[in-house]
């Protein structure tokens, strides 16, 4: 028989080709043998270059997936923390309202004050128990940060507030009303001065801030010390001895104006001729809101006041030298105001200040 392969003869019986050796079948051809399998072609995906792709795919897809989902933390953050802040500020207000309705009415018995103090320390308790909540709340952002202490100090400054108008009340019950005036004085002008603080937060607060609804802030409770201070001057003038026609002596008239000019000065140089629009008359009022340039547009900033002399014109009228002291870009000087006090309606008021050259406000 010959092998299939090379053709060469090959023993019968051979299994396989002598020459070739490739295996013999039963007739002498080759047996089967199984191809090699072609080679096959390796895919992109499963080179170097598709395995890298994938990878950097793959890296992107979380890292788009992990954007996601801190945006909308962060969203749903944001918008939590704007309500949360809203909750606190309803609150307040209803507690603003509250006193608005049970701690305006002004009486000087015993009876009335005693309400009013008992009112006022349930009113304090309650605003604590809302600065404890706002505590616990942290801003997601700088923009938060800003309403957030905003309101902080809204209701740090009301709670003061309420704890000046207690120790007015507490002065007055004592008693010490004529003699402790310098000490009330003092107190009013202090709340006046909260009062100014709490409402300026609130304004800033309010202000932008979509996630609440309220347009404005202006609570009756907070106009208590120029009321209350009205109350005081008239009882006062009931308990002050006569002297004559006039109903007072020179030395009463001076000292009422002067307890209410001291506290228009504090005002004053704290905030400037805004501040004590409360305390001018009709006239000097007029003549500041119909100015063509406003009063406090000047260089220097009043850095404190010093009533130096008083010359009462008639029982109704004082007038009272006072030195200002100035800051000047750092050039520190002072400067002598004639202050004009009337009695208007009960109260003193601001009439006129003069300046050095006698250019009046008027």
């Amino acid at each position: 028989m010959f092998c299939t392969k090379c053709g060469n003869p090959a023993p019968g019986g051979s299994t396989f080709c002598t020459e070739c050796g490739s295996p013999l079948s039963a007739a002498g051809a080759p047996l089967p043998v199984e191809p090699n399998p072609p080679e096959s072609k390796g895919s992109f995906f499963s080179s170097p270059a598709g395995i890298s792709l994938i990878v950097l795919l793959s890296v992107l897809l979380v890292a788009g997936i992990v954007t996601g989902v801190l945006l909308a933390v962060r969203s749903g953050s944001d918008e939590d923390f704007g309500d949360e802040l809203a909750r606190v500020w309803a609150e307040y207000e209803d507690l603003v309202e509250e006193a608005d309705r049970e701690l305006v009415q002004i009486s000087f018995d015993a009876a009335s004050l005693d309400r009013q103090k008992e009112g006022l320390e349930k009113a304090r308790l309650k605003v604590e128990a809302l600065e404890q909540v706002l505590k616990n709340l942290e801003p997601p952002d700088d923009r938060w940060r800003v309403k957030y202490d905003q309101l902080a100090g809204a209701l740090n400054y009301y709670n003061r507030y309420l704890e000046k108008l207690s120790e007015l009340y507490v002065t007055i019950a004592a008693g010490a009303l004529k003699s402790e005036v310098d000490v009330v004085q003092s107190i009013l002008s202090e709340l006046e001065k909260l009062a100014v603080k709490v409402k300026g937060l609130a304004d800033d607060f309010l202000a932008g801030n979509t996630a609440v609804t309220s347009t404005g802030f202006n609570p009756e409770v907070l106009d208590l010390p120029k009321e209350i201070t009205a109350e005081v001057e008239k009882a006062l003038k009931s308990d002050s001895d006569t002297d004559g026609d006039t109903g007072r002596t020179d030395n009463e008239s001076e000292d009422a104006a002067r307890a209410v000019l001291q506290r228009v000065l504090g005002l004053y140089a704290d905030g400037g001729w805004q501040a004590i629009t409360g305390y001018m008359t009709p006239a000097l009022l007029e003549a500041f809101e119909s100015a063509p340039v406003s009063w406090d547009q000047v260089s220097y900033d009043v850095t404190g006041t010093n009533i130096e002399s008083a010359e009462v014109e008639d029982p109704g009228t004082v007038v009272f030298r006072v030195m200002e002291r100035r800051d000047d870009f750092g050039d520190i000087y002072s400067e002598p105001v004639d202050w004009e006090m009337v009695e208007t309606g009960g109260a003193w008021l601001v009439n006129n200040a003069t300046n050095e050259y006698g250019e009046s406000k008027l």
